[in-house]
Formats: structure tokens, C-alpha cells, sequence
């Protein structure tokens, strides 16, 4: 009873991703824009702008610098996450998908479930709204901004054909699951982060020199 119960809602899952994927192209049919939100939600996108975030904005809120350190966290997080989970569901890629996606470990990111933009999307989000809550930092509409950037790659990943509907359920809930843990087990005290920002950057720039 179980297998017939997860085989018919597999079959729905394909069947209403493979018509959200047809509407689009049908309808629309510019993916260029999809590309781009695919680009804002990559991982190593994110990387580079968190890095550059913490290490190399002066003179910041003591906030900013531990949100951009939580963000790096669960940045990590979700790596692991997504690595570890992918190669169980083994689930395939809708046989629509339009290809492989730039700068990502293949022999994972074959897989469909959860979806990784998915899972770093809900994360940022609730980090962000952690920020706000805690440090005041960023602004309301900057959270606003997240959650509306966040729910737009989301859906552009089933309309460009990357994933099915349920990749994106799943994957919204882990990551919302992984904002939590970060903020409450692993989160930077924001008195702290500017001295341990400073303490990185000054071992960064020795490491450097010695080279």
C-alpha cells in the first residue's frame, strides 16, 4: 500500500511539474530570466558574496558581520545537506531538465531531490529574518525582498525545468529546518563577530605573506 501510495503521488508530482514546465515555455518561453535567478540562488555565487561580505566591508554593524557568519554557516550547512540526501532519494531530473548547471559537483547534482536552490533559498531566508529579529539588521524591506527573491527561484526552477514540484516542497523544508539549527545552535553573538572577523582577516593576511 505504501509503494502504490508514493508511486501515485510520484506520478502526480510529474505530471502537474510537467505542466508548469510546459505553460511556461508555451506561454512565456524566455528562459534567460530563469537563468539569471538560477544564478542568484548558486551556491558558490552565495560563497563569494558572504566571503566578501564578512572580509572585506569595513566599518559594518557588529550584526552584519555575524549575519554574513551565520550565512557561511549554513551556507555549509546546506552542502551538507544536499550531498548527503541527493545520492539516497537518487531521484532523476525531470527529462525535460535543459542541462547540467554551471560550476556544480555533477555526480550529485544529477539527482533531483531535494533541490539544492530550494534548500540555500529557505536557509537565507530564515537566517535573514534571524538577522532582523535579533541583530536589526538587515531592514523590513530587505526581508521582504528575501522572501520574494527566495519564492521567485523557486518557482523558476520548476518553469526552466531543473526540478519537480515536491524537489521544491522538500527542499524549502530542510533548509527552513537548517535555519533554525544555525540560529539556535551555531549562531555568532554579534558583540563578538567583528573581533573574530578581524582575528580571520589578520591570519589570512600572514598566511599570505609568508607565501
Amino acid at each position: 500500500m505504501t509503494d502504490g501510495w508514493l508511486r501515485t503521488t510520484e506520478e502526480w508530482d510529474k505530471r502537474v511539474s510537467y505542466a508548469v514546465w510546459r505553460w511556461y515555455q508555451d506561454k512565456i518561453g524566455r528562459n534567460v530570466p530563469l537563468r539569471v535567478l538560477e544564478w542568484t540562488g548558486h551556491g558558490v555565487v552565495w560563497y563569494l558574496c558572504v566571503l566578501a561580505g564578512f572580509f572585506l566591508v569595513k566599518d559594518a554593524r557588529p550584526g552584519f558581520y555575524a549575519l554574513m557568519g551565520n550565512l557561511f554557516v549554513g551556507l555549509s550547512t546546506d552542502l551538507l545537506i544536499v550531498v548527503i540526501i541527493k545520492p539516497l532519494a537518487r531521484r532523476k531530473r525531470p527529462h525535460y531538465n535543459p542541462g547540467k548547471t554551471e560550476l556544480s559537483l555533477q555526480s550529485v547534482d544529477k539527482f533531483s531531490f531535494p533541490s539544492g536552490h530550494a534548500t540555500r533559498c529557505a536557509m537565507v531566508t530564515g537566517l535573514v529574518l534571524h538577522g532582523y529579529l535579533v541583530y536589526k539588521i538587515p531592514s523590513e524591506a530587505l526581508v521582504w525582498a528575501t522572501i520574494l527573491w527566495a519564492i521567485t527561484v523557486m518557482e523558476s526552477r520548476v518553469m526552466l525545468g531543473r526540478h519537480h514540484v515536491l524537489d521544491i516542497v522538500g527542499g524549502s523544508l530542510l533548509g527552513s529546518l537548517n535555519a533554525v539549527f544555525v540560529s539556535r545552535f551555531l549562531s555568532l553573538n554579534a558583540s563578538s563577530a567583528p573581533a573574530l572577523r578581524d582575528q580571520l582577516l589578520a591570519i589570512a593576511i600572514r598566511t599570505f605573506l609568508r607565501k
